[in-house]
């Protein structure tokens, strides 16, 4: 088997299974990875290629979209054809405490054909470096009967089990969850050297991948598999393993944290037209007694254009076209160009209105009322209030322009793409435009 993955790296959460989430080989663990990590596991086996793809949505819960192929090498001896969508989900119940270990309950595969289908209580506890892990499960996990379905008791329903159906799509398998007329005993360790930044893995499985072997696409399967686990950089490992008595596995793993940080906001200190002409040093044949030319030559150091200003009749409103080629945020170019109008707009004017240009389009307007339009400023008045979303509109009879292109025209050629994964009867379609 050829397993390559994209996983957390080698912590106390462990890695991605073959099955994307968080686990030990082949069987899950009660483990969950940091809050928001996204992690993509490519698995590739002879018998067998599952797409994975993870996120832990919540501190305590963990989902798992994924795609399998079967017989995916067409074996001469083997009419398994299957491309199956399903789906996971775990849910931590218990977090791990001095005595008490980690436990979580998960469903292998809650919607579409089942054929993966199983239900999991495990349980794992830490030990300095080893990290043990015992479970309990349902349908497929039940292959190696340990004892009948407690569940049973309490319901007879529960001894039934429905079967998959391979043509099934998206429907929820509830006749399915934790029923059947046995439970099977699973558990690994994980036993972590720091020193040298690996981990060795061992897994005892209660699947007989029973599907697979009436498929012929595997012979019968030992239970043990073993595993070494490396983590050569930070949130980057690689894992040997040797699985099911029959199969090599290699995995690289690699996880994604969607917490990042905002984007970096642009926008340098700079000293304005208002201060000393030495400092501000504004290009010869700028008249800085014109409130637009020293608000176009603030704004454009801001990172922004000021492309026109129309001005009312009566002199109290004004409006201004901003292009945005800067900040990734639009609020934060309105909030430079609001700051840069309080400082140069004369004070007759108690209404500016925005028209928010970006890549050559007009994208939003926004009006604001001045607090110290009438004089009376109060810096009590929140700004928020002040402010309303207005129809970006384009100014018909400016009274200012800045002519920064003759003539005035934007274009661009771009190459795109795009992807469609995890057809049911195609894994990747793919289409090229220019």
């Amino acid at each position: 088997m050829l397993l390559v993955c994209a996983s957390s790296g080698a912590d106390a959460s462990g890695g991605a299974s073959d099955f994307g989430i968080t686990g030990l080989l082949d069987m899950p663990s009660a483990r969950m990875g940091e809050d928001g990590e996204f992690r993509t596991t490519v698995s590739l086996q002879q018998s067998l290629h599952v797409y994975n793809l993870t996120y832990q949505a919540f501190p305590w819960l963990e989902a798992t979209f994924r795609y399998g192929i079967f017989n995916p090498g067409e074996l001469d001896r083997s009419t398994d054809d299957l491309r199956d969508r399903s789906y996971g989900v775990k849910l931590r119940l218990l977090q791990e405490g001095p005595v008490l270990p980690e436990v979580a309950v998960g469903l292998q595969d809650a919607l579409g054909t089942g054929v993966f289908g199983s239900e999991y209580l495990v349980a794992s506890k830490r030990f300095g470096n080893l990290d043990a892990t015992l479970g309990l499960g349902w349908g497929r996990y039940a292959g190696r009967r340990a004892f009948g379905n407690p569940f049973g008791l309490i319901d007879e329903r529960f001894d039934t089990r429905s079967e998959f159906e391979e043509g099934g799509q998206g429907q929820p398998l509830t006749g399915t969850f934790f029923r059947g007329p046995d439970v099977g005993v699973f558990g690994g360790v994980r036993y972590e050297i720091p020193a040298w930044r690996v981990a060795l893995l061992a897994e005892y499985t209660s699947d007989t991948f029973e599907r697979e072997t009436s498929f012929n696409t595997l012979d019968p399967v030992d239970p043990m598999s073993f595993g070494l686990e490396w983590e050569p950089y930070r949130d980057v490992t690689l894992t040997l393993s040797r699985q099911l008595g029959q199969e090599w596995g290699l995995t690289l793993s690699a996880v994604l944290d969607t917490r990042q940080e905002a984007p970096y906001k642009r926008g340098e200190p700079f000293w304005a037209a208002d201060d000393e002409e030495t400092r501000s040093a504004p290009p010869p044949g700028l008249d800085l007694d014109d409130w637009y030319a020293r608000l176009l030559y603030d704004v454009e150091r801001s990172g922004l254009q000021l492309r026109r200003a129309e001005v009312s009749d009566d002199g109290r409103v004004v409006w201004l076209e901003i292009a945005n080629n800067r900040y990734q945020y639009t609020a934060d170019a309105v909030r430079r160009t609001l700051t840069l109008a309080e400082v140069h707009l004369p004070r007759r004017i108690h209404t500016v209105n925005l028209v928010l240009e970006e890549y050559g389009l007009r994208m939003a307007g926004l009006s604001y009322r001045r607090r110290a339009g009438h004089g009376s400023f109060s810096p009590d008045v929140p700004a928020s209030t002040l402010v309303d979303v207005i129809p970006p509109r384009r100014l018909e009879r400016p009274n200012y322009v800045t002519g920064y292109r003759v003539p005035s025209v934007a274009f661009s050629a771009n190459v795109g793409t795009r992807f469609q994964l995890m057809d049911p009867d195609d894994p990747l379609r793919y289409q090229a435009a220019l």
